[in-house]
């Protein structure tokens, strides 16, 4: 018994000695920059995918768009023979609630729930300033589509966006008409937009407007299986601040993962911490304590190698304030059970809290003091593994591993020296 109180002791003197070092760690990075200077896309709607489901509510405005000149127009629309002839079905009107090839809805007040009546999607907007439509947590390769026709009816011009990862192209759709054939050949777009790096096509609402699309097609006979999203399998390459392989239950601060689910588990193993999410639950990883946050500013961002299912969002945060966390936030793909990785930038940051800024889960969020980065779940059953998390900048050193403290310390409150359980 004194053998196994010296081993306590002097694990105690490490952990002590540890926890001083990450202190001085983080004093070191107080008088750190501010988040790098990068354009934002966001009045225009070139979102990343980031930020647009983590809020589900019913789209505003939709008591406007049954007005009955809005009704009587978009009715004779979505009771005549289709317009768009062939191709493969993205939406129909008469299949409520359903998007084909994976597709999710979104809109820029964070609604994600599809703003339906039985004419089709109703887009209704009273601001100067708002877009909605539908995009991939990651890219897709549409090249084969040869593009897309869609029916719908409005009271004023609508600018429609077609998105690359990186730049988008705007397509008027006039009111006078009530179908627009849009195809990928035409040289004002096949120059400019990368068909097989495809993330979204959205509508840019910039007045009061009245709108409903009642179909949308693929010009072209599209198998659907042969379209998935394009996955990052490149290994994260940073400083490592959790490794399954090395230590399944601690990071390099001497940390482990919380669930916050009342539903949930988790399990971990030498391939990585698992967790069962219903909506809302969060796997969370623990760099801190509440009083004493920790500056990561000096990462670059994090690299995550992971496995999942369903829809996950990947949120950096900050002690509470008030009664709640300060957040922001990035939505991961869907691997559908393939390891994959996931890159997260400091650069994107200010992006993302310009964009999130509206539902306020992003005041008072600073990089340089953060306390966990949560996994949580956006649809009712989801599935996360992580198998590694790394910084982005591969020349972060953390002097002291406190992985092989937290474990060591674990095995000696379990065990006596002769192997048998310690008393109680």
């Amino acid at each position: 018994m004194k053998l196994n109180h010296l081993v306590l002791a002097t694990t105690l003197v490490a952990l002590v000695a540890c926890t001083d070092y990450l202190d001085d760690f983080q004093d070191k990075y107080d008088n750190g920059n501010a988040f790098a200077e990068i354009s934002s896309d966001s009045d225009n709607g070139d979102d990343d995918g980031s930020s647009d489901s983590k809020l589900s509510s019913s789209s505003k405005g939709n008591d406007d768009a049954d007005s009955s000149s809005s009704k009587s127009s978009s009715s004779s629309v979505a009771d005549q023979e289709n317009l768009c002839k062939g191709g493969t079905v993205i939406y129909d009107y008469k299949v409520q609630g359903k998007l084909g090839f994976d597709l999710q809805f979104f809109r820029s007040d964070y609604s994600s729930t599809l703003p339906e009546n039985e004419r089709g999607i109703v887009f209704s907007s009273s601001e100067e300033k708002d877009y909605a439509g539908f995009r991939w947590n990651g890219s897709y390769d549409v090249s084969s589509w040869e593009g897309i026709c869609i029916e719908y009816t409005t009271d004023k011009d609508v600018s429609l966006y077609l998105g690359d990862s990186e730049k988008t192209e705007k397509v008027n759709l006039s009111a006078n008409d009530n179908f627009k054939e849009i195809k990928w050949d035409d040289p004002a777009y096949k120059e400019n937009i990368s068909f097989n790096d495809f993330r979204k096509f959205f509508f840019d609402f910039s007045d009061e407007i009245n709108m409903v699309i009642s179909r949308i097609t693929t010009i072209a006979e599209v198998d659907t299986s042969a379209n998935s999203p394009t996955l990052d399998t490149t290994p994260c390459k940073g400083s490592i601040i959790y490794d399954a392989s090395e230590a399944p239950n601690y990071n390099v601060f001497g940390y482990g993962f919380v669930v916050y689910d009342p539903l949930s588990e988790k399990e971990a193993s030498s391939n990585g911490i698992t967790s069962n999410l219903s909506q809302s639950g969060s796997l969370a990883m623990q760099l801190a304590t509440e009083d004493k946050p920790v500056n990561i500013q000096s990462w670059g961002g994090f690299c995550v190698e992971y496995s999942s299912e369903g829809s996950i969002s990947a949120d950096v945060v900050s002690p509470f304030v008030g009664l709640e966390a300060s957040l922001i936030y990035k939505e991961k793909p869907s691997t559908n059970g393939v390891k994959s990785s996931f890159r997260w930038s400091w650069n994107e940051n200010e992006g993302l809290m310009e964009k999130q800024k509206d539902n306020g889960v992003s005041d008072g969020f600073s990089i340089e003091k953060v306390e966990s980065i949560n996994f949580t779940s956006h649809s009712s059953n989801s599935s996360i593994t992580i198998h590694k998390i790394t910084t982005l900048n591969s020349d972060v050193h953390f002097k002291c591993d406190a992985r092989k403290f937290s474990q060591r310390a674990e095995v000696s409150s379990m065990h006596s020296p002769s192997g048998h359980p310690q008393d109680q």
